[in-house]
């Protein structure tokens, strides 16, 4: 039961993921999956779009929503090496292809303390 509700939170996230991906090929602004706090934007995301390798970069409130964690969270990972980020203009940055691989890490080791379905 459990890979089952493993295997449809990963096809989610990977559709969500292929979605982000559009609209970074397309220059368009991304959009926010989850609520910010009071409705406040970020309104420094339209004004600056930094790329590494020809690969946009995230900002800490899109990385948030896309892993769907707090930016505290985001921060543990950050200091732990487990996520790659670039500081540019004193604040943090992701790129894509990291962030999809911290995921598929994060989730293939969740996967692997599974125990076995039983039938």
């Amino acid at each position: 039961m459990k890979k089952k509700s493993l295997q449809k939170e990963l096809k989610a996230i990977a559709q969500q993921l292929q979605e982000i991906r559009l609209v970074l090929e397309k220059g368009e602004k991304p959009t926010v999956v989850g609520n910010s706090p009071k409705g406040a934007k970020d309104n420094r995301s339209e004004n600056r779009k930094y790329i590494i390798d020809d690969e946009p970069l995230l900002n800490n409130q899109e990385a948030c929503n896309i892993l769907q964690i707090s930016g505290r969270s985001l921060q543990r990972y950050r200091i732990s090496g487990k996520l790659m980020y670039y500081i540019l203009g004193g604040s943090a940055y992701y790129k894509v292809s990291d962030v999809q691989q911290f995921m598929k890490q994060r989730y293939s080791h969740n996967k692997e303390d599974c125990p076995p379905s039983t039938l």
